[in-house]
Protein backbone atom coordinates (compact mmCIF):
# COMPACT_ATOMS: atom_id res chain seq x y z
CA UNK A 1 0.00 0.00 0.00
CA UNK A 2 1.52 3.30 -0.76
CA UNK A 3 1.13 6.13 1.18
CA UNK A 4 0.13 9.49 0.27
CA UNK A 5 2.14 12.50 1.70
CA UNK A 6 -0.41 13.69 4.12
CA UNK A 7 2.31 16.36 5.41
CA UNK A 8 1.86 18.04 2.17
CA UNK A 9 -1.39 17.59 1.65
CA UNK A 10 -2.21 19.30 4.95
CA UNK A 11 0.32 21.87 4.16
CA UNK A 12 -1.52 23.07 1.11
CA UNK A 13 -4.85 22.99 3.19
CA UNK A 14 -2.96 24.97 5.58
CA UNK A 15 -1.66 27.40 3.07
CA UNK A 16 -5.55 28.12 1.40
CA UNK A 17 -7.00 28.26 4.83
CA UNK A 18 -4.42 31.48 5.71
CA UNK A 19 -4.93 32.69 2.71
CA UNK A 20 -8.68 32.59 3.25
CA UNK A 21 -8.87 34.36 6.93
CA UNK A 22 -6.17 36.75 6.08
CA UNK A 23 -8.11 39.64 7.17
CA UNK A 24 -9.26 37.87 10.38
CA UNK A 25 -6.80 40.25 12.28
CA UNK A 26 -5.38 36.70 14.23
CA UNK A 27 -2.12 37.48 15.55
CA UNK A 28 1.14 35.03 14.59
CA UNK A 29 0.31 33.60 18.53
CA UNK A 30 -3.26 32.99 17.95
CA UNK A 31 -2.31 31.70 14.27
CA UNK A 32 -0.27 28.75 16.25
CA UNK A 33 -2.80 28.37 19.11
CA UNK A 34 -5.17 27.38 15.84
CA UNK A 35 -3.47 24.92 14.39
CA UNK A 36 -4.93 21.89 16.18
CA UNK A 37 -8.76 22.94 15.20
CA UNK A 38 -7.07 23.28 11.59
CA UNK A 39 -5.56 20.32 11.52
CA UNK A 40 -8.77 18.17 12.81
CA UNK A 41 -10.65 20.21 10.32
CA UNK A 42 -8.62 18.69 7.88
CA UNK A 43 -8.69 15.69 8.65
CA UNK A 44 -12.40 15.36 8.35
CA UNK A 45 -12.35 17.07 4.88
CA UNK A 46 -12.65 14.84 1.72
CA UNK A 47 -9.37 14.86 -0.10
CA UNK A 48 -9.57 14.83 -4.17
CA UNK A 49 -5.61 13.14 -3.85
CA UNK A 50 -7.51 10.22 -1.69
CA UNK A 51 -10.53 9.77 -3.89
CA UNK A 52 -12.46 11.65 -2.00
CA UNK A 53 -11.83 10.06 1.40
CA UNK A 54 -11.24 12.07 4.69
CA UNK A 55 -7.26 11.80 5.64
CA UNK A 56 -8.86 10.45 8.81
CA UNK A 57 -11.07 7.71 6.99
CA UNK A 58 -7.85 6.50 5.16
CA UNK A 59 -6.20 5.24 8.25
CA UNK A 60 -9.58 4.21 10.38
CA UNK A 61 -10.18 1.78 7.94
CA UNK A 62 -6.86 0.04 9.02
CA UNK A 63 -7.29 -2.14 11.11
CA UNK A 64 -4.14 -4.87 11.09
CA UNK A 65 -1.26 -3.42 13.15
CA UNK A 66 1.33 -5.09 10.13
CA UNK A 67 -0.41 -2.65 8.09
CA UNK A 68 -0.04 0.21 10.36
CA UNK A 69 3.89 -0.89 10.74
CA UNK A 70 4.74 -1.13 7.05
CA UNK A 71 2.84 2.66 6.64
CA UNK A 72 6.09 3.95 9.19
CA UNK A 73 8.91 1.68 7.73
CA UNK A 74 7.54 3.35 3.94
CA UNK A 75 6.90 6.97 5.79
CA UNK A 76 10.82 6.36 6.98
CA UNK A 77 12.14 5.70 3.04
CA UNK A 78 10.43 8.56 1.87
CA UNK A 79 11.89 10.58 4.46
CA UNK A 80 8.72 12.33 5.37
CA UNK A 81 8.55 11.18 9.05
CA UNK A 82 4.95 9.17 10.25
CA UNK A 83 1.70 11.13 10.40
CA UNK A 84 0.35 12.40 12.93
CA UNK A 85 -2.99 10.41 12.36
CA UNK A 86 -1.07 7.27 11.61
CA UNK A 87 0.51 7.59 15.04
CA UNK A 88 -3.13 8.05 16.35
CA UNK A 89 -4.25 5.39 14.67
CA UNK A 90 -1.51 3.21 16.04
CA UNK A 91 -2.87 3.94 19.59
CA UNK A 92 -6.22 2.73 18.70
CA UNK A 93 -5.29 -0.47 16.53
CA UNK A 94 -4.39 -3.28 19.28
CA UNK A 95 -0.99 -5.11 18.98
CA UNK A 96 0.27 -2.29 17.00
CA UNK A 97 2.97 -1.41 19.97
CA UNK A 98 4.11 -4.89 20.23
CA UNK A 99 5.30 -4.97 16.47
CA UNK A 100 6.91 -1.63 16.84
CA UNK A 101 8.97 -3.08 20.07
CA UNK A 102 10.03 -5.92 17.94
CA UNK A 103 10.74 -4.39 14.90
CA UNK A 104 12.88 -2.16 16.89
CA UNK A 105 14.52 -5.03 18.28
CA UNK A 106 15.26 -7.32 15.69
CA UNK A 107 16.71 -4.21 13.33
CA UNK A 108 13.88 -3.92 10.68
CA UNK A 109 13.76 0.07 11.68
CA UNK A 110 16.89 2.39 11.53
CA UNK A 111 18.12 5.31 11.21
CA UNK A 112 16.31 8.57 11.53
CA UNK A 113 13.07 6.36 11.73
CA UNK A 114 14.14 4.33 14.84
CA UNK A 115 14.39 7.52 17.03
CA UNK A 116 11.14 8.33 15.80
CA UNK A 117 9.78 5.06 16.55
CA UNK A 118 11.43 4.65 20.14
CA UNK A 119 9.27 8.29 20.53
CA UNK A 120 6.23 6.97 19.16
CA UNK A 121 6.68 3.89 21.76
CA UNK A 122 7.09 6.98 24.56
CA UNK A 123 3.84 8.81 23.47
CA UNK A 124 1.46 5.24 23.35
CA UNK A 125 2.63 4.16 26.69
CA UNK A 126 4.08 1.19 25.05
CA UNK A 127 6.62 -1.54 26.55
CA UNK A 128 10.14 -0.72 25.22
CA UNK A 129 12.79 -3.61 24.52
CA UNK A 130 14.63 -2.83 27.44
CA UNK A 131 17.23 -5.24 26.71
CA UNK A 132 18.09 -3.79 23.35
CA UNK A 133 18.45 -0.33 25.20
CA UNK A 134 20.74 -1.79 27.64
CA UNK A 135 23.13 -2.93 24.60
CA UNK A 136 23.10 0.17 23.05
CA UNK A 137 24.84 1.76 25.94
CA UNK A 138 28.29 0.04 25.72
CA UNK A 139 28.04 -1.15 21.98
CA UNK A 140 30.27 0.69 19.53
CA UNK A 141 28.36 2.31 16.48
CA UNK A 142 25.33 3.15 17.95
CA UNK A 143 24.28 6.52 16.38
CA UNK A 144 24.39 9.49 19.90
CA UNK A 145 21.32 10.50 19.63
CA UNK A 146 19.66 6.79 20.19
CA UNK A 147 21.69 6.41 22.63
CA UNK A 148 20.71 9.20 24.89
CA UNK A 149 17.23 8.69 23.81
CA UNK A 150 17.74 4.88 25.06
CA UNK A 151 19.52 5.76 28.23
CA UNK A 152 16.51 8.31 29.20
CA UNK A 153 14.04 5.86 28.21
CA UNK A 154 16.04 2.90 30.68
CA UNK A 155 15.65 5.50 33.08
CA UNK A 156 12.17 5.88 32.58
CA UNK A 157 11.92 2.24 33.66
CA UNK A 158 15.12 1.92 35.96
CA UNK A 159 13.85 -0.97 38.16
CA UNK A 160 12.61 -3.19 35.44
CA UNK A 161 16.22 -2.22 33.56
CA UNK A 162 18.11 -2.29 35.62
CA UNK A 163 18.57 -6.58 35.40
CA UNK A 164 20.00 -5.54 32.13
CA UNK A 165 22.26 -3.26 32.93
CA UNK A 166 24.31 -5.03 35.71
CA UNK A 167 25.86 -7.85 33.40
CA UNK A 168 27.73 -4.47 31.50
CA UNK A 169 29.07 -3.10 34.37
CA UNK A 170 32.27 -5.12 34.46
CA UNK A 171 33.52 -4.55 30.56
CA UNK A 172 32.29 -1.04 30.39
CA UNK A 173 34.46 1.76 30.12
CA UNK A 174 34.41 5.20 32.10
CA UNK A 175 32.34 6.68 29.41
CA UNK A 176 29.63 4.06 29.32
CA UNK A 177 29.89 3.37 33.13
CA UNK A 178 28.77 7.11 33.40
CA UNK A 179 25.26 6.05 31.21
CA UNK A 180 24.74 3.18 33.25
CA UNK A 181 25.13 5.06 36.49
CA UNK A 182 22.46 7.64 35.15
CA UNK A 183 19.89 4.72 35.01
CA UNK A 184 20.81 2.95 37.92
CA UNK A 185 21.18 5.78 40.04
CA UNK A 186 17.12 5.93 39.68
CA UNK A 187 16.67 2.20 40.21
CA UNK A 188 16.34 0.24 43.85
CA UNK A 189 19.39 0.11 45.67
CA UNK A 190 21.77 -2.80 45.15
CA UNK A 191 25.53 -3.51 45.88
CA UNK A 192 26.46 -3.47 42.35
CA UNK A 193 24.80 -0.11 41.60
CA UNK A 194 26.72 1.05 45.17
CA UNK A 195 30.27 0.10 43.84
CA UNK A 196 29.39 1.47 40.66
CA UNK A 197 28.92 5.01 42.08
CA UNK A 198 31.69 5.06 43.91
CA UNK A 199 34.31 3.85 40.90
CA UNK A 200 32.74 6.33 39.17
CA UNK A 201 33.52 9.18 41.03
CA UNK A 202 37.05 8.23 42.48
CA UNK A 203 37.78 7.88 38.49
CA UNK A 204 37.60 11.70 38.77
CA UNK A 205 35.87 11.77 35.58
CA UNK A 206 33.58 14.20 35.44
CA UNK A 207 32.83 14.76 39.48
CA UNK A 208 29.72 16.96 38.86
CA UNK A 209 28.07 14.15 37.17
CA UNK A 210 29.19 11.56 39.95
CA UNK A 211 28.33 13.69 43.01
CA UNK A 212 24.65 14.44 41.63
CA UNK A 213 24.30 11.27 40.85
CA UNK A 214 25.09 9.56 44.15
CA UNK A 215 23.00 12.56 45.60
CA UNK A 216 19.98 10.80 43.30
CA UNK A 217 21.22 7.46 44.55
CA UNK A 218 21.01 8.46 47.90
CA UNK A 219 22.94 5.79 49.76
CA UNK A 220 24.23 7.76 52.97
CA UNK A 221 27.53 5.60 52.56
CA UNK A 222 29.12 7.65 49.82
CA UNK A 223 29.32 10.42 52.15
CA UNK A 224 32.68 8.70 53.06
CA UNK A 225 33.53 8.90 49.37
CA UNK A 226 32.51 12.47 48.93
CA UNK A 227 34.12 14.24 51.53
CA UNK A 228 38.05 14.00 50.74
CA UNK A 229 37.29 15.42 47.26
CA UNK A 230 35.85 18.75 48.85
CA UNK A 231 39.88 19.28 49.75
CA UNK A 232 41.05 19.38 45.98
CA UNK A 233 38.63 20.01 43.66
CA UNK A 234 38.16 22.99 41.62
CA UNK A 235 34.54 25.51 42.55
CA UNK A 236 32.41 24.05 40.19
CA UNK A 237 33.03 20.87 41.08
CA UNK A 238 33.00 21.74 44.97
CA UNK A 239 28.94 22.87 44.71
CA UNK A 240 27.90 19.69 43.10
CA UNK A 241 29.96 17.65 45.81
CA UNK A 242 29.01 19.72 48.80
CA UNK A 243 25.01 19.41 47.78
CA UNK A 244 25.62 16.13 47.62
CA UNK A 245 26.77 15.53 50.39
CA UNK A 246 23.97 17.79 52.01
CA UNK A 247 21.25 15.88 50.14
CA UNK A 248 23.01 12.39 52.09
CA UNK A 249 22.69 14.36 55.59
CA UNK A 250 26.61 15.75 55.58
CA UNK A 251 27.22 19.30 56.30
CA UNK A 252 29.97 21.62 54.54
CA UNK A 253 31.06 24.44 56.07
CA UNK A 254 30.30 27.80 54.16
CA UNK A 255 34.13 28.77 54.70
CA UNK A 256 35.12 24.86 54.02
CA UNK A 257 38.19 26.88 51.07
CA UNK A 258 39.59 29.59 50.16
CA UNK A 259 38.18 29.73 46.28
CA UNK A 260 39.22 33.32 45.49
CA UNK A 261 41.73 32.15 43.00
CA UNK A 262 39.35 29.60 41.42
CA UNK A 263 39.09 30.41 37.72
CA UNK A 264 35.53 29.33 38.08
CA UNK A 265 34.66 30.75 41.17
CA UNK A 266 35.52 34.16 39.40
CA UNK A 267 33.34 32.82 36.26
CA UNK A 268 30.17 31.72 38.57
CA UNK A 269 30.62 35.34 40.52
CA UNK A 270 30.96 37.37 37.76
CA UNK A 271 34.28 38.15 38.86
Amino acid sequence: MGLPDFDKLFETYLKNWYRAHADDGMTPEELEDKLPEIYAEWAERPEALLSGETPAGYFAKIQDPGTLLALLIESGRTGEGACALLIDRMAEVEGTTVLLARAIEDGSIRGELLTETMNILVELSGKHPLKTYAAWLVEDGVDEGQRELAAEILTDHAAEAAPFLFPLIEAADDEQCELLAQVLAAAPKDERTYRLLERLFLSRRGLPLAASLIAKYGDERLVGVLYPALDDCNYMEFIEIRNAVEALGGTVDEDYRDFSDDAYYKLLKGL
